[in-house]
């Protein structure tokens, strides 16, 4: 029982299906929701296919497939990396009666929509058609890997986070086989390990949703030399390096676990000589091209692919200062969005023994000029370097890696100890708790509550009924501006006063124009409320009253 419960808590992100959409405008057919550049557009030149990813039964986040960021609006409407907890990046897909949806923002309520031209958030109307969207199936190239933030920090938080999980009916083709690697690639987990007399080796793919063996794809080699090294899986794809045979190949695995090899992709001796014993693959949303690491022993050496589509790329050589180590259990990159370098993981390595059961090293690889994908990088210990997991059984004798899962979790599994035949096959998982701030103390985070900033940036006066200069002043949220109970602001007809009062809230913020009368101080000029659920931005208000015209510009933001 325990078993099953730690699978729910582990699996359930990765277990749900995930659907890939283009979404195109009802009312502009050639207007698609994309990314171009890094930025949100609406057209169909761009970056078109989105990763519905399900917070529950309600809410989805929308990944971009191609880039990897995040369609939110925390500080405005736009694409970028996000925290799992907010809000602004959730989204109702409201479906109309003939076919269409809405997409409506769960943090501010509003519609996106292009009635204006540009996209934008706000109310709509029942049978606007510039808010309703044809959401259409994509039938995509595979997957990649994805990235997320704060990767240190995840990989702190998960140390003592562990679950057994036993895959029924064994994991082993023959009784003669050594697993060399592990990968998670797509919805699979898959393992790579040598036949007898070493001549082949079998990829095990195995489906962690049914806790069952899938099916299993030999790779032939030639001679009697090339067993199986080490495995990374790239989204829906996998790189394996073949130890003593001395090259790298690249396979796709389909949702139906049909593997494919890219042979545009294979390398042969890459290392001049020496075997591969750590291969590691990953994508980069910034570059848009996928890194391929290879080690032996303190040997390193990097790739880059010339696109972002594997089938038509080839591999070339990226400069490298510095060396990963080398990790009996294998090596995982993951991207890091906060700093826009990748994490390496080094497992079973503790610094001074190679095959250290239970430990790994953390590592970073970076530009100091990221303008271009070839720049050289540079492979620094993180802090700390060596971490050690919580796990009496002991792991990471065969095999593992790190991934990062749907809700921008980091995880790492441990290959069984226990490859068998028959009977249970038991794998280590480590999971990350959400974190936040770059630190070792993991805290439970406090749930987001939408807030919403609202500044005063200036008041200008139109027109007056005064006789020369008003005397008038602000109250924002029951705060008075200029302070003090007989202060005010002198002020001629065109002219403006730079305010700068600001306040925040959880519901609504009121601002409130008066003009200053020595009889009774209660002139009212106008008043206004900007609510919870208004679109960041910049906003002009006009207030009419018995003593003149004003206009309020103000600025809305979140927390």
């Amino acid at each position: 029982m325990f078993v099953l419960l730690g699978v729910v808590a582990v699996l359930a992100p990765e277990a749900q299906a995930q659907q890939v959409a283009a979404f195109e405008n009802r009312w502009k057919g050639a207007e698609r929701l994309a990314v171009d550049s890094g930025s949100l557009v609406a057209n169909s030149s761009g970056n078109t296919a989105w990763v519905l990813e399900p917070v529950d039964a309600t809410y989805v986040r929308l990944r971009n497939l191609n880039t990897g960021l995040y369609l939110h609006n925390q500080e405005g409407l736009a694409v970028g990396p996000i925290q799992p907890g907010w809000w602004s990046a959730m989204w109702v897909l409201e479906p109309t009666s003939d076919g269409y949806v809405r997409i409506l923002n769960r943090w501010t309520s509003t519609y996106l929509h292009n009635e204006n031209g540009p996209l934008e958030l706000g109310s709509a109307g029942e049978g606007w058609f510039s808010a309703m969207w044809s959401q259409q199936p994509v039938q995509t190239r595979m997957a990649f890997s994805r990235a997320t933030s704060d990767i240190g920090s995840h990989l702190q938080s998960l140390l003592s986070n562990h679950t057994e999980y036993g895959i029924s009916g064994g994991v082993s083709s023959t009784a003669a086989t050594h697993i060399q690697g592990m990968a998670v690639v797509g919805k699979y987990w898959v393992l790579s390990h040598d036949n007898a007399g070493n001549r082949d080796g079998d990829l095990i793919i195995i489906d962690p949703a049914t806790r069952e063996r899938k099916k299993s794809h030999t790779i032939q080699f030639t001679g009697d030399d090339g067993y199986m090294a080490a495995a990374q899986g790239n989204g829906d794809y996998l790189a394996v390096g073949t130890g003593t045979n001395k090259s790298v190949r690249v396979f796709s695995v389909s949702s139906a676990a049909t593997v494919t090899e890219l042979t545009n992709l294979n390398l042969s001796d890459p290392l001049g000589g020496s075997r591969i014993e750590n291969v590691a693959f990953a994508y980069h949303p910034v570059h848009q091209r996928h890194y391929l690491l290879l080690i032996n022993g303190s040997t390193n050496k990097l790739y880059v692919s010339s696109g972002s589509a594997l089938e038509s790329s080839t591999w070339s050589v990226v400069s490298q200062r510095g060396s990963v180590p080398y990790g009996e259990a294998g090596i995982s990159l993951l991207f890091d969005q906060s700093s826009g370098s990748f994490y390496v993981v080094s497992l079973g390595q503790n610094g001074t023994i190679s095959d250290e059961e239970n430990s790994f090293s953390v590592w970073t690889l970076s530009q100091a000029d990221a303008s271009s994908p070839t720049n050289m990088f540079t492979a620094s210990a993180a802090s700390p370097e060596h971490r050690k997991l919580t796990d009496g059984s002991g792991s990471f004798r065969w095999g593992g890696t790190a991934h990062v899962l749907a809700n921008g979790n980091v995880q790492v599994i441990a290959a069984p100890r226990d490859f068998k035949l028959i009977g249970d096959s038991d794998f280590g998982v480590w999971t990350s708790r959400p974190t936040w701030a770059s630190t070792a103390v993991v805290t439970t985070p406090t749930p987001n509550i939408p807030i919403i900033r609202v500044r005063v940036t200036s008041v200008k006066c139109v027109e007056t009924t005064e006789w020369g200069e008003d005397e008038v002043y602000l109250v924002v949220d029951g705060s008075r501006y200029p302070s003090g109970n007989e202060s005010y602001h002198d002020i001629n007809d065109g002219e403006s006063w730079s305010v700068g009062a600001s306040a925040t809230s959880t519901s609504g913020v009121t601002i409130t124009l008066m003009e200053y009368d020595t009889t009774d101080d209660r002139d009212l000029i106008g008043t206004f409320s900007v609510p919870i659920q208004k679109i960041h931005g910049r906003y002009t208000e006009t207030l009419r009253g018995d003593d003149g015209v004003y206009q309020v510009t103000y600025e809305v933001s979140g927390q």
